[in-house]
C-alpha cells in the first residue's frame, strides 16, 4: 500500500464527505494529527481502524486499500490480506524502534548510574527502567499514532517516570 497515494485518497474523500480532519478523527476516536499524518502520506492507520473508517467515509475497505474509488465485485481476500499485511508490518518496525530505545536507554543510563558510583546493579538497572519508560512514552507521543485516552496515558507514564528517576538519583546523592 503506498502510503503517499493512500493520504490523497483520503483526503479527497474525506472533503467529499463535507468532513473536517476533525470530524473525521472524532469519529475514529483517533486525533485529527493521526488523520493528518496519514493524509501526508507519513503513516497508516492501524487495521482495526480500517473498516470504521471506511464506514465513516462510505467507501469499502477495498476501496480504501487501493486508494481508488470503484469496484468490480470479485473476491479481493488475498488483496486485503495482503494489504492488512503490510501495515502490521509498518506498525511493527514502530514496536521494534520503541523497545531498541528502551534496551539501549536502559543499559547505557544503568552502566553510567553503576560506574558514577551511585547505585548497585540491580538500582542502576531500575533507574535505567525508569528512564527508559520515560523516553519510550515520549517516543509515542511524538509518533502520535493512538486516540487522546493513549496520549494521556503516555504523557502520565512518562511524567510519573521521570519523576521517580529524579527523585531516585536524589537519594542516591
Amino acid at each position: 500500500m503506498d502510503a503517499k497515494k493512500f493520504g490523497a485518497f483520503l483526503a479527497a474523500v474525506r472533503r467529499e464527505n463535507g468532513l473536517t480532519q476533525k470530524a473525521l478523527a472524532e469519529k475514529l476516536y483517533v486525533t485529527d494529527k493521526a488523520v493528518s499524518r496519514w493524509e501526508r502520506g507519513i503513516g497508516l492507520p492501524d487495521v482495526n481502524t480500517l473498516e470504521p473508517l471506511s464506514e465513516a467515509l462510505g467507501v469499502s475497505v477495498l476501496e480504501l486499500i487501493r486508494s481508488e474509488k470503484g469496484n468490480d465485485g470479485g473476491d479481493h481476500t488475498a488483496e486485503l490480506i495482503s494489504a492488512a499485511a503490510a501495515i502490521l508490518q509498518a506498525n511493527t518496525r514502530q514496536e521494534y524502534t520503541a523497545t531498541a530505545l528502551a534496551i539501549f536507554t536502559t543499559l547505557v543510563s544503568g552502566l553510567l548510574f553503576y560506574t558514577g558510583g551511585l547505585g548497585n546493579w540491580g538500582g542502576s538497572l531500575f533507574f535505567g527502567a525508569l528512564l527508559s519508560v520515560a523516553q519510550v512514552s515520549l517516543f509515542y507521543l511524538l509518533e502520535g499514532r493512538k486516540d487522546r485516552t493513549s496520549r494521556i496515558i503516555y504523557t502520565v507514564s512518562g511524567l510519573l517516570a521521570v519523576t521517580a528517576a529524579g527523585l531516585l538519583l536524589l537519594l542516591s546523592l
